[in-house]
């Protein structure tokens, strides 16, 4: 399996039926574990989109291309700016539990750094971060259309997956790097 890291955006307001939930790819990006020292660089022009989020499922034809370049022009000219912040980056250290260890990090998005506790897990040979983040903390404001009769809740559902065939306990002291592809 190859790294992978998902967002996933949700709707609400009046007239929220009428779009989609959406799950975003971003494939660049590199995680670097020193000992327990943990730091990331996230690549905003390459995020895209996947597709429409129905739970679990993903429906990739549930929008026309046209669609995913449009709202990815979107999220990169309107919502994360990324010609003026073109990367997000992590800093963190590796808080090892045999069962639940944490990385308490430093994210830093569009300029503005704020404090998160990312919670580790491991599944069939692949370490899982699944953590929700509030966009509003580092400033960003939910997108709206139709005067807010759509929008995007101040929520995001952040999935990371990196490939590791050791038990969590091995994480504590290793040295490893991983990069998306794409």
């Amino acid at each position: 399996m190859s790294p992978l890291l998902h967002v996933y955006v949700y709707r609400e307001g009046l007239l929220a039926r009428l779009g989609h939930d959406l799950r975003l790819v971003v494939p660049r990006f590199e995680i670097a574990l020193a000992g327990d020292r943990v730091t990331a660089r996230f690549d905003v022009p390459s995020v895209r989109v996947d597709g429409a989020a129905e739970g679990d499922t993903i429906k990739v034809n549930a929008l026309s291309e046209a669609d995913k370049v449009g709202i990815r022009a979107k999220i990169q000219e309107e919502i994360l700016h990324a010609d003026r912040w073109p990367e997000v980056t992590l800093e963190g250290t590796l808080v090892p539990h045999a069962e639940h260890p944490v990385v308490r990090a430093r994210v830093t998005i569009m300029g503005r750094t704020e404090v998160e506790e990312l919670p580790v897990s491991r599944i069939a040979g692949v370490l899982r971060v699944n953590t929700v983040m509030t966009p509003s903390r580092w400033g960003i404001k939910p997108y709206k259309v139709l005067a807010g009769a759509i929008r995007l809740q101040d929520r995001w559902r952040v999935q990371l997956y990196l490939p590791w065939e050791g038990p969590l306990a091995g994480l504590a002291g290793a040295e490893r790097t991983w990069k998306g592809v794409g």
